[in-house]
């Protein structure tokens, strides 16, 4: 699961403060390394906008492989501009009454797509009497090989965004606030093309449906649909010597695909004179509802001793919406044509449903100022989740002063990641393609939860949440006026955490081969590695996660291009005629919505970038 801050509109923000010290023991799982805390602008009576323009100009040699082939010396460079983006903000706060503010901001961002691919130089068309024809095929239809260009780089988006931060004082001694936001953005992304030769050994017995649409192959595209919302409500203030903050938060993201200039070959088995070229392949959805609880107070002990207290009670919630039938379905499974939608097949209606969780979380947390110059801080959090049972977790922090102009700082943590939604929940059939014999062919991937058969034939047992060790040591330095230097070196050791393997075959097992739907299909599954320190990693159980399986067609993610190995060979056919261009193409995509901002709770003060 990503985070797209793009969701808090920039405009909206007055600064950024980073705590830069493992925190699972005071914020919980999203703070093994740290903490980020947005702090969203208060200002009244004066409107701020701001508009910004960028674009790529680029050389690069995109038909370098083209020339040197044909052994041409020529210049093979080319010259781009594209990505071009435009960014516009606008921020007004006014005041309510004498008590309190309410600050908005609007933004609307429109992104070009860039494209750095290079000139195809394989197989364009199917062979002819076992001939490739592609030059005298080209030339007949006045096509050169750039038509067939696909889409690599960043991709296309537009949206735009409202986010409120408001603040009312209720009495002397407390106040309500609140903040939030909504934010939409529509993306465009584009797969590999589906060359003739391809769509060819892909389609089989329906190529000629299909090449009545598309005769010289497609690009089929991925056009995605975002849309965040968040808010949050709190009030704090004094209760007794105690200061109280109690809030909830809110936030739910919702991404829907729709796939086009697509095809499902085997939809030709029962309307082949009416095959779809857009589909709805379906969508996700994530809800987060977080409750806190917080009380601090000073004491004067010694120097003065902090202390805070609190819990957490968070709700979450992942769900899947299935695809149309025609973005999933294989109307023939015998013909051993590709089935669904081309680039991105719709989620399944046995995948559909909504899953939830809850977790609860108590902490304490206290700072001891010893001397004038020497705080020792020290925390812990336990914490309970529905689908993986408990955790404590500690950390003690320490700073010295050398004067007013040097600090020395370190710390020493435990966390934990529990595994996300996503990764227990999320179940889908995906395509790609990969070179056989110099032959681009359709493969076909699924991802299975580890409640699945297969998962269970594989010996693969329920997913564990990742835990932490975390180290850090830190100098800030002020030596003059306006000049801060901060050094910190820290180490962050991961156990179990999740990553993909290598493909996977049925081994031999009867059960699993059904289960997969195919004689000789790898797969690949996810496993934990024992430890992730810096840039290191040691392999240890890779029977522990998620699965990954493949059959014959093709996986492309709108995040992710999973590249495998097939075992069968493509069919080969004539040349067909056609008689249409199919349309063009650009690129997209976008992520998930970030969390709301916390008030900064740490041992250390925080930094601002």
């Amino acid at each position: 699961m990503g985070t797209d801050l793009s969701a808090i509109p920039a405009a909206a923000i007055e600064r950024i403060e980073i705590l830069r010290d493992g925190a699972a023991a005071q914020y919980g799982s999203d703070a093994i390394a740290g903490v980020i805390n947005i702090v969203l602008k208060q200002k009244t009576g004066a409107l701020e906008g701001s508009v910004s323009y960028g674009t790529y100009i680029t050389s690069y040699e995109k038909n370098y492989a083209l020339y040197k082939l044909q052994g041409n010396t020529a210049d093979p460079s080319v010259n781009v501009t594209d990505g071009q983006t435009i960014q516009a903000g606008l921020n007004y706060g006014f005041k309510l009454g004498k008590k309190g503010f309410v600050n908005l901001t609007g933004e609307y961002i429109d992104r070009a797509a860039t494209n750095r691919t290079g000139t195809y130089t394989g197989q364009v068309y199917p062979s002819v009497g076992g001939q490739v024809r592609d030059d005298s095929i080209l030339q007949a239809r006045n096509l050169d090989r750039e038509y067939f260009d696909m889409l690599i780089g960043q991709s296309e988006m537009s949206g735009g965004g409202l986010f409120v931060n408001a603040d009312y004082a209720l009495s002397r001694h407390w106040n309500l606030y609140a903040f939030g936001g909504y934010n939409k953005k529509q993306g465009l992304s584009a797969g590999f093309f589906r060359y003739p030769s391809s769509v060819a050994s892909g389609a089989r017995d329906y190529a000629d449906e299909v090449f009545a649409i598309y005769p010289d192959g497609f690009l089929p595209q991925i056009e995605s649909d975002l849309q965040d919302i968040s808010a949050a409500l709190g009030v704090r203030g004094r209760l007794g010597q105690w200061q109280l903050d109690l809030s909830n938060t809110t936030g739910q993201n919702r991404f829907d695909f729709t796939i086009s200039n697509s095809v499902n070959y085997t939809q030709a088995a029962v309307s082949p004179n009416n095959l779809q070229t857009v589909f709805d392949a379906g969508g996700l959805k994530f809800l987060q509802n977080t409750t806190n609880l917080d009380l601090n107070r000073k004491f004067d002990v010694l120097k003065g001793l902090s202390f805070a207290v609190g819990g957490e009670f968070r709700l979450e919630q992942f769900g899947l919406r299935a695809g149309e039938e025609a973005s999933w379905r294989n109307y023939d499974t015998a013909s051993g044509a590709a089935s669904g939608a081309q680039v991105f097949a719709g989620f399944l209606p046995s995948n559909e449903g909504d899953n939830s969780r809850n977790s609860i979380a108590a902490y304490i947390d206290a700072e001891q100022d010893f001397t004038r110059n020497w705080m020792v801080g020290a925390a812990l959090r336990f914490e309970n989740y529905s689908d993986f049972g408990s955790t404590i977790n500690y950390k003690i922090a320490t700073r010295y002063k050398i004067g007013d102009y040097l600090s020395l700082r370190a710390s020493a943590s435990s966390g934990f990641r529990a595994p996300s939604m996503q990764q227990r929940f999320y179940a889908k059939t995906n395509t790609l393609f990969v070179s056989i014999d110099g032959q681009l062919t359709p493969v076909e991937s699924g991802t299975f939860t580890n409640d699945s058969r297969p998962a269970e034939i594989l010996g693969i047992p329920e997913l564990t949440q990742e835990t932490s060790q975390s180290f850090t040591a830190g100098v800030t330095a002020r030596p003059a006026d306006g000049l801060e230097i901060s050094v910190d070196a820290y180490q962050i050791d991961i156990d179990d955490r999740i990553v993909l393997t290598n493909n996977f075959t049925d081994g031999g097992n009867a059960e699993l081969k059904a289960q997969l739907g195919s004689r000789r299909r790898p797969g690949q599954l996810f496993c934990q590695r024992d430890r992730y320190a810096l840039a290191r990693t040691r392999s240890r159980d890779c029977l522990r996660q998620s699965v990954r399986w493949q059959t014959r067609s093709a996986v492309y993610h709108s995040r992710h291009v999973y590249r495998q190995r097939g075992e069968e060979k493509p069919r080969r056919h004539a040349a067909h005629p056609g008689f249409a261009n199919p349309d063009r193409n650009r690129a997209g995509g976008a992520l998930f919505q970030p969390r709301g901002p916390k008030p900064h709770r740490g041992s250390q003060s925080p930094q601002q970038v």
